[in-house]
Protein backbone atom coordinates (compact mmCIF):
# COMPACT_ATOMS: atom_id res chain seq x y z
CA UNK A 1 0.00 0.00 0.00
CA UNK A 2 1.38 3.40 -1.01
CA UNK A 3 0.18 6.94 -0.59
CA UNK A 4 0.09 9.59 -3.29
CA UNK A 5 3.78 10.33 -2.67
CA UNK A 6 4.76 6.71 -3.18
CA UNK A 7 5.51 6.06 0.49
CA UNK A 8 4.93 2.50 1.68
CA UNK A 9 2.40 1.78 4.44
CA UNK A 10 2.81 -1.64 6.06
CA UNK A 11 1.46 -1.20 9.60
CA UNK A 12 -2.17 -0.87 10.69
CA UNK A 13 -3.79 -0.25 14.06
CA UNK A 14 -7.43 -1.09 14.70
CA UNK A 15 -9.42 0.06 17.72
CA UNK A 16 -11.62 -2.89 18.67
CA UNK A 17 -13.66 -1.11 21.33
CA UNK A 18 -14.16 2.23 23.06
CA UNK A 19 -14.68 0.47 26.39
CA UNK A 20 -12.02 0.96 29.05
CA UNK A 21 -11.89 0.27 32.77
CA UNK A 22 -9.50 3.19 33.40
CA UNK A 23 -10.13 6.94 33.08
CA UNK A 24 -6.77 8.43 32.19
CA UNK A 25 -7.04 12.21 32.22
CA UNK A 26 -5.30 12.64 28.87
CA UNK A 27 -7.56 10.10 27.17
CA UNK A 28 -11.16 10.42 28.36
CA UNK A 29 -13.03 12.31 31.09
CA UNK A 30 -15.05 9.32 32.31
CA UNK A 31 -15.22 5.58 32.05
CA UNK A 32 -16.83 4.03 28.98
CA UNK A 33 -18.10 0.60 30.02
CA UNK A 34 -18.58 -2.45 27.84
CA UNK A 35 -22.34 -1.88 27.92
CA UNK A 36 -21.94 1.70 26.66
CA UNK A 37 -19.52 0.91 23.84
CA UNK A 38 -20.77 -0.26 20.43
CA UNK A 39 -19.55 -3.75 19.53
CA UNK A 40 -18.49 -4.56 15.98
CA UNK A 41 -18.42 -8.35 15.43
CA UNK A 42 -15.58 -10.29 13.78
CA UNK A 43 -17.71 -10.50 10.61
CA UNK A 44 -17.25 -6.72 10.33
CA UNK A 45 -13.49 -6.73 10.94
CA UNK A 46 -12.46 -9.69 8.79
CA UNK A 47 -13.27 -8.20 5.35
CA UNK A 48 -11.49 -5.02 6.36
CA UNK A 49 -8.44 -6.95 7.56
CA UNK A 50 -8.35 -8.98 4.36
CA UNK A 51 -8.44 -5.75 2.36
CA UNK A 52 -5.51 -4.41 4.40
CA UNK A 53 -3.59 -7.62 3.77
CA UNK A 54 -4.24 -7.43 0.04
CA UNK A 55 -3.09 -3.80 0.15
CA UNK A 56 0.28 -4.82 1.55
CA UNK A 57 -0.17 -4.42 5.30
CA UNK A 58 2.21 -6.77 7.13
CA UNK A 59 1.83 -5.78 10.78
CA UNK A 60 -1.37 -5.41 12.81
CA UNK A 61 -1.83 -3.81 16.23
CA UNK A 62 -5.00 -4.26 18.28
CA UNK A 63 -5.94 -1.32 20.50
CA UNK A 64 -8.97 0.18 22.25
CA UNK A 65 -10.14 1.58 24.62
CA UNK A 66 -8.93 -1.54 26.32
CA UNK A 67 -8.83 -4.33 23.71
CA UNK A 68 -9.08 -7.07 26.33
CA UNK A 69 -12.64 -5.86 26.98
CA UNK A 70 -13.65 -6.61 23.37
CA UNK A 71 -16.05 -9.56 23.82
CA UNK A 72 -15.10 -11.37 20.58
CA UNK A 73 -11.33 -10.96 20.93
CA UNK A 74 -10.31 -14.60 20.86
CA UNK A 75 -12.68 -15.51 18.06
CA UNK A 76 -11.18 -12.68 16.00
CA UNK A 77 -7.62 -13.73 16.86
CA UNK A 78 -8.38 -17.32 15.85
CA UNK A 79 -9.66 -16.17 12.47
CA UNK A 80 -6.65 -13.89 11.97
CA UNK A 81 -4.29 -16.76 12.77
CA UNK A 82 -6.08 -19.05 10.33
CA UNK A 83 -5.81 -16.45 7.59
CA UNK A 84 -2.05 -15.91 8.02
CA UNK A 85 -2.52 -12.41 6.64
CA UNK A 86 -0.04 -10.69 8.98
CA UNK A 87 3.52 -11.55 9.98
CA UNK A 88 3.33 -9.46 13.14
CA UNK A 89 0.39 -9.16 15.57
CA UNK A 90 0.68 -6.91 18.61
CA UNK A 91 -1.55 -5.28 21.21
CA UNK A 92 -1.62 -2.11 23.29
CA UNK A 93 -3.21 -2.66 26.71
CA UNK A 94 -3.44 -0.99 30.11
CA UNK A 95 -2.31 -4.28 31.65
CA UNK A 96 -5.11 -4.55 34.20
CA UNK A 97 -6.47 -7.81 32.77
CA UNK A 98 -3.19 -9.42 31.75
CA UNK A 99 -2.79 -11.40 34.95
CA UNK A 100 -5.53 -13.80 33.84
CA UNK A 101 -5.28 -13.39 30.05
CA UNK A 102 -1.57 -13.14 29.17
CA UNK A 103 -1.08 -16.86 28.58
CA UNK A 104 -4.20 -17.14 26.43
CA UNK A 105 -3.17 -14.08 24.41
CA UNK A 106 0.25 -15.55 23.73
CA UNK A 107 -1.25 -18.88 22.68
CA UNK A 108 -3.74 -17.05 20.43
CA UNK A 109 -0.92 -15.54 18.39
CA UNK A 110 -0.26 -12.10 19.85
CA UNK A 111 3.51 -11.64 19.58
CA UNK A 112 4.22 -8.28 21.18
CA UNK A 113 2.70 -6.13 23.93
CA UNK A 114 2.76 -2.42 24.67
CA UNK A 115 1.62 -1.82 28.24
CA UNK A 116 0.63 1.61 29.54
CA UNK A 117 2.17 2.45 32.92
CA UNK A 118 2.45 6.11 33.86
CA UNK A 119 3.80 5.55 37.37
CA UNK A 120 5.07 2.75 39.60
CA UNK A 121 3.97 4.62 42.72
CA UNK A 122 0.46 3.88 44.03
CA UNK A 123 -0.61 7.51 44.44
CA UNK A 124 0.77 8.63 41.10
CA UNK A 125 -0.74 5.68 39.28
CA UNK A 126 -4.18 6.20 40.84
CA UNK A 127 -4.11 9.85 39.79
CA UNK A 128 -3.07 8.91 36.25
CA UNK A 129 -5.77 6.27 35.65
CA UNK A 130 -8.56 7.75 37.79
CA UNK A 131 -8.87 4.56 39.87
CA UNK A 132 -7.56 3.56 43.27
CA UNK A 133 -5.95 0.23 44.06
CA UNK A 134 -5.14 -0.81 40.48
CA UNK A 135 -1.33 -0.66 40.34
CA UNK A 136 -0.63 -4.05 41.91
CA UNK A 137 -2.84 -5.80 39.37
CA UNK A 138 -1.03 -4.14 36.46
CA UNK A 139 2.37 -5.08 37.89
CA UNK A 140 1.20 -8.68 38.27
CA UNK A 141 -0.05 -8.51 34.69
CA UNK A 142 3.40 -7.52 33.44
CA UNK A 143 4.93 -10.43 35.35
CA UNK A 144 2.27 -12.75 33.89
CA UNK A 145 3.12 -11.58 30.37
CA UNK A 146 6.79 -12.36 30.96
CA UNK A 147 5.91 -15.79 32.35
CA UNK A 148 3.57 -16.50 29.41
CA UNK A 149 6.47 -16.11 27.00
CA UNK A 150 6.24 -12.57 25.65
CA UNK A 151 9.77 -11.50 24.75
CA UNK A 152 9.06 -8.12 23.20
CA UNK A 153 7.31 -5.95 25.78
CA UNK A 154 7.33 -2.17 25.75
CA UNK A 155 6.15 -0.05 28.67
CA UNK A 156 4.58 3.29 27.69
CA UNK A 157 4.72 6.25 30.07
CA UNK A 158 2.93 9.45 29.07
CA UNK A 159 4.93 12.43 30.30
CA UNK A 160 2.36 14.77 31.84
CA UNK A 161 4.76 16.69 34.08
CA UNK A 162 8.49 16.81 34.85
CA UNK A 163 9.81 13.73 36.67
CA UNK A 164 12.37 13.92 39.46
CA UNK A 165 15.67 12.13 38.98
CA UNK A 166 14.58 9.59 41.60
CA UNK A 167 11.37 8.84 39.68
CA UNK A 168 13.32 8.34 36.46
CA UNK A 169 15.82 6.09 38.23
CA UNK A 170 12.93 3.99 39.56
CA UNK A 171 11.43 3.55 36.10
CA UNK A 172 14.79 2.58 34.63
CA UNK A 173 15.28 0.10 37.48
CA UNK A 174 11.99 -1.62 36.70
CA UNK A 175 12.79 -1.58 32.99
CA UNK A 176 16.05 -3.41 33.57
CA UNK A 177 14.52 -5.82 36.10
CA UNK A 178 11.69 -6.78 33.73
CA UNK A 179 13.92 -6.71 30.62
CA UNK A 180 11.49 -4.45 28.76
CA UNK A 181 11.88 -1.35 26.61
CA UNK A 182 10.59 1.69 28.50
CA UNK A 183 9.18 4.43 26.29
CA UNK A 184 8.46 8.03 27.22
CA UNK A 185 5.59 9.59 25.26
CA UNK A 186 4.79 13.25 24.79
CA UNK A 187 1.55 14.30 26.47
CA UNK A 188 -1.04 15.44 23.96
CA UNK A 189 -3.68 17.62 25.68
CA UNK A 190 -6.89 16.43 24.02
CA UNK A 191 -8.91 17.87 26.91
CA UNK A 192 -7.50 21.38 26.65
CA UNK A 193 -4.42 23.44 27.48
CA UNK A 194 -1.46 22.04 29.36
CA UNK A 195 1.34 23.39 31.50
CA UNK A 196 4.92 22.88 30.40
CA UNK A 197 5.99 19.25 30.08
CA UNK A 198 9.52 18.10 29.26
CA UNK A 199 10.57 18.24 25.63
CA UNK A 200 12.46 15.44 23.90
CA UNK A 201 15.72 17.30 24.40
CA UNK A 202 15.07 17.91 28.09
CA UNK A 203 14.18 14.25 28.70
CA UNK A 204 17.25 13.04 26.86
CA UNK A 205 19.48 15.46 28.77
CA UNK A 206 18.00 14.39 32.13
CA UNK A 207 18.49 10.68 31.46
CA UNK A 208 22.03 11.26 30.21
CA UNK A 209 22.79 13.12 33.42
CA UNK A 210 21.34 10.29 35.51
CA UNK A 211 23.24 7.51 33.73
CA UNK A 212 26.39 9.60 33.36
CA UNK A 213 26.76 9.08 29.63
CA UNK A 214 25.34 10.07 26.28
CA UNK A 215 22.58 7.84 24.93
CA UNK A 216 23.54 5.69 21.96
CA UNK A 217 21.02 5.62 19.08
CA UNK A 218 19.67 2.16 18.31
CA UNK A 219 19.63 1.34 14.60
CA UNK A 220 17.84 -2.01 14.94
CA UNK A 221 14.15 -1.95 14.16
CA UNK A 222 12.10 -2.43 17.33
CA UNK A 223 8.61 -2.80 15.90
CA UNK A 224 6.74 -0.72 13.34
CA UNK A 225 5.79 2.36 15.37
CA UNK A 226 7.11 5.94 15.51
CA UNK A 227 9.50 5.75 18.48
CA UNK A 228 13.18 6.65 18.47
CA UNK A 229 15.26 4.22 20.52
CA UNK A 230 18.48 4.64 22.48
CA UNK A 231 20.72 2.36 24.50
CA UNK A 232 22.00 3.08 28.01
CA UNK A 233 25.57 2.20 29.07
CA UNK A 234 24.31 -0.97 30.78
CA UNK A 235 22.68 -2.19 27.56
CA UNK A 236 19.10 -1.28 28.51
CA UNK A 237 17.04 0.23 25.71
CA UNK A 238 14.58 3.09 26.03
CA UNK A 239 12.40 4.91 23.54
CA UNK A 240 10.90 8.36 22.97
CA UNK A 241 7.72 9.29 21.14
CA UNK A 242 7.75 13.06 20.73
CA UNK A 243 6.32 15.03 17.82
CA UNK A 244 9.27 17.10 16.74
CA UNK A 245 12.17 14.66 16.29
CA UNK A 246 10.26 11.66 15.07
CA UNK A 247 9.24 10.57 11.59
CA UNK A 248 6.25 8.25 11.40
CA UNK A 249 5.14 5.54 9.00
CA UNK A 250 1.73 4.68 10.31
CA UNK A 251 -1.76 3.78 9.18
CA UNK A 252 -4.17 4.30 12.05
CA UNK A 253 -7.70 2.99 11.75
CA UNK A 254 -10.24 3.56 14.47
CA UNK A 255 -13.97 3.34 14.82
CA UNK A 256 -15.51 5.85 17.18
CA UNK A 257 -18.97 6.78 18.34
CA UNK A 258 -19.89 10.45 18.48
CA UNK A 259 -23.33 11.04 19.98
CA UNK A 260 -25.60 8.84 17.83
CA UNK A 261 -23.41 8.61 14.73
CA UNK A 262 -20.56 6.24 13.93
CA UNK A 263 -17.57 7.25 11.91
CA UNK A 264 -14.63 5.40 10.43
CA UNK A 265 -11.56 7.48 9.90
CA UNK A 266 -8.14 6.80 8.46
CA UNK A 267 -5.18 8.89 9.53
CA UNK A 268 -1.96 8.53 7.56
CA UNK A 269 1.14 10.32 8.85
CA UNK A 270 3.96 9.40 6.53
CA UNK A 271 7.73 9.32 6.85
CA UNK A 272 9.43 12.13 5.02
Amino acid sequence: MRDSQGRVIEYARISLTEACNFCCAYCRPQEITEAMAPVLPPSFWLPLLEALHLGGIKALRLTGGEPLLYPHLYELLERIQESQWFSDISMTTNGSLLETQAKRLFTAGVQRLNISLDSVEEEGFAKAVGRNGQLAGVLRGIEAAKTAGFQNIKINTVVQAPFSDKEVETLLHYGKEWDVVWRFIEYMPFQGKQSHVPTFGEWKEQIERIVGSELTPVTDRLGFGPAQYFQLPDGQRIGFIFLCPINIVLLAIAFVSLQMDRYAYVCCVMKI
